[in-house]
Parts: structure tokens; C-alpha cells; sequence
């Protein structure tokens, strides 16, 4: 598999259960090794220092932690500090998201705004793993309207 060099922005799914903020430090000193680890996988490089960040975390489970929004999302972010970015003071936006699979039937996807080269991955993840995440990470290219932030990185 070819590395793709970071530019503006990065996209990957991970397969495994996430930790908490709250989780002992030797868990989530070999989560963010993981995280990291995955990372390297897929990417070459990090992307601009000084830029303004949007983060997001999907947690797909059907082993239910107990494990809050938040308390998954800055783990992540710490994970990917110097690897992904150079700072994750970079990150202006954040946002996390839960998700019970075995709350619902069917999840459907708005597939376009998944990037082509990881949606396989996802949907693999999805139906084999019982913890799966969806990163994200890009530059915010406006703050135009900070309320419709699902336009600020297209």
C-alpha cells in the first residue's frame, strides 16, 4: 500500500476499542501508540503548522464502555500531536460522536462525504469489528458561517 503525503488533510478508520481520557496512563500511552501506529500506515507527514483544525471522531460500537463523547475525542487528539499535526492547540473545532449499532437496523451514510479511498474500509470495520472509529482531521479554510460548519472545509 502507498502512503499518501498530508497536505490539508486526513482521513482513517481504526479498528479496536477506544480509551478514555479517564483510562490509566499505561492503556492509553499504548492506545496512542496504536493511533499513531495507524496513522504511519496511511500517511507521510503532517499537516501545516499554524493552520486552524477541525477534528472529528465517530465511535461506532456494539459492546456498549460506557464511554462518553468527550472522554473518547481527547485521547485521539493527543495521539495524533506531532504526528498528524504539529500542535492539536490547532484544533478549532471538535467534534464527537457515539453511536450504539445495536440501537439501529441499518446506519446510512451520506457517501460523499466519506472519502472514496476509505469507505471500504469503514464499511469492513463496521460489519466485522465491534469498536470501530472514523478520524478526520482538516484545515478550516473559512469561518464564514460558523454555524453551518459542514461547509467550512469544502
Amino acid at each position: 500500500m502507498n502512503r499518501k503525503q498530508v497536505k490539508n488533510h486526513f482521513a482513517f478508520v481504526y479498528s479496536g476499542r477506544p480509551e478514555s481520557y479517564n483510562a490509566n496512563n499505561t492503556r492509553k500511552n499504548i492506545y496512542k501508540k496504536k493511533i499513531s501506529s495507524t496513522y504511519n500506515r496511511f500517511f507521510i507527514g503532517k499537516i501545516d503548522d499554524g493552520k486552524d483544525l477541525y477534528a472529528i471522531v465517530y465511535y461506532f460500537f456494539r459492546e456498549d464502555l460506557n464511554l462518553d463523547a468527550d472522554n473518547i475525542s481527547k485521547p485521539m487528539w493527543d495521539a495524533l500531536n506531532n504526528v498528524g499535526y504539529s500542535d492539536d492547540n490547532q484544533i478549532k473545532i471538535r467534534t464527537a460522536v457515539s453511536i450504539n449499532l445495536c440501537k439501529y437496523d441499518i446506519i446510512d451514510f451520506d457517501q460523499d462525504n466519506i472519502p472514496s479511498e476509505i469507505a471500504a474500509d469503514l464499511f469492513e470495520c463496521l460489519m466485522e469489528s465491534d469498536h470501530t472509529l472514523y478520524i478526520e482531521v482538516g484545515t478550516i479554510d473559512n469561518y464564514e458561517n460558523i454555524f453551518n460548519i459542514s461547509n467550512l472545509w469544502k
